[in-house]
């Protein structure tokens, strides 16, 4: 997908109607694309799964004024490098997800009440993550961290990461 624009939409997963939805949006090979304006609801799976195939990188999107809720999986689940998530709402399903790359930045981002945590930066199984910034986040009352900082090796985190302005309370493992 390279310069596509998704905007003003409302994708209704009729969950609550039995119907099974891996996710509402799924993007392969993004680059320059934008999302804007959404809401995400009702949904037995994901909201956006941003992914790879082996046609190469996903970068510089921008995914703005997004809502999420009701959902059992991941809001967004982010295979994606410079790109910036702005002005996202979400409420349960198991937060956000951004896990290869790096150089995103969150602003604005507000993630409560996650069966898991509200952002995990990173996976055990994949490599580190670097160059993230989170500001103006409030990441409260999820059932893990607000933030988890992962690695491979479970003892570090990656390079550069920048949390500023940010709230986390209520968390149950820890704020961060």
């Amino acid at each position: 997908a390279y310069q596509m624009t998704i905007g003003n939409l409302t994708f209704n997963g009729g969950a609550s109607a039995g119907h099974k939805v891996s996710w509402a949006l799924a993007l392969y090979n993004c680059r320059s694309a934008k999302v804007f304006n959404c809401r995400f609801t009702n949904l037995s799976g994901g909201g956006i799964n941003l992914d790879e195939n082996s046609a190469g990188y996903l970068w510089i999107n921008h995914f703005d004024y997004l809502q999420f809720d009701n959902l059992k999986d991941y809001a967004i689940r982010a295979i994606v490098s410079d790109s910036f998530f702005s002005e996202i709402t979400v409420d349960g399903g198991k937060g956000i997800l951004d896990f290869n790359y790096g150089g995103n930045c969150y602003s604005n981002v507000l993630v409560h009440n996650s069966t898991g945590n509200g952002i995990t930066i990173g996976r055990e199984d994949k490599a580190e993550v670097g160059n993230v910034t989170l500001k103006n986040c409030t990441l409260k009352d999820n059932a893990g961290y607000g933030l988890c900082l992962s690695t491979p090796d479970g003892k570090r985190f990656g390079k550069q990461t920048t949390v500023q302005n940010c709230d986390f309370s209520g968390n149950k493992a820890a704020d961060i």
